[in-house]
């Protein structure tokens, strides 16, 4: 037997400021009860619901640049993308990329949070997509609950 002893502190604020948590996600069925805080989870989350946001299959996931390759769909056909993940976009200031180098190999910006002002001034053909933004489009939330509920009665 292996005993072990927490600290629990007084409330459940001090929890969540010990834990660096993010908001509450538990109103979506994807086993995932925060929001990211950090690009590790933004990963995560894409994952769990690209389709609902425009991106039916991942091709792969990658520590090149860019992140991610995956196929989009617009205006119905699909097309290969390419994607780069950030926690909040302010944070490609801090990428070893160029503007350049942001335009020829990087489709989208997928980040929890867009908070630049000067990204698409810099960064021209890269479109932003804040997975916070789209988790308030009832569109979303509905496809995400559709395809879960399916995945969670074919399990039972």
């Amino acid at each position: 037997n292996i005993k072990q002893e927490y600290y629990l502190p007084p409330s459940v604020a001090n929890v969540r400021k010990m834990d660096r948590a993010g908001e509450s996600l538990r109103h979506l069925p994807i086993d995932m009860e925060e929001s990211p805080v950090n690009e590790q989870g933004v990963v995560l989350l894409f994952g769990k619901i690209h389709f609902a946001i425009g991106f039916p299959s991942i091709i792969k996931v990658q520590q090149d640049f860019p992140d991610c390759k995956a196929y989009s769909t617009i205006g119905g056909q699909y097309h290969r993308a390419n994607i780069e993940f950030k926690f909040k976009s302010n944070s490609y200031i801090h990428s070893r990329r160029t503007p350049d180098e942001w335009e020829d190999k990087v489709n989208y910006l997928v980040c929890w949070e867009h908070n630049s002002r000067t990204f698409n001034k810099r960064v021209r053909t890269v479109q932003v997509i804040s997975i916070k933004d789209e988790l308030n489009k009832k569109e979303v939330i509905d496809r995400i609950t559709q395809y879960y509920s399916g995945r969670q009665q074919s399990l039972k």
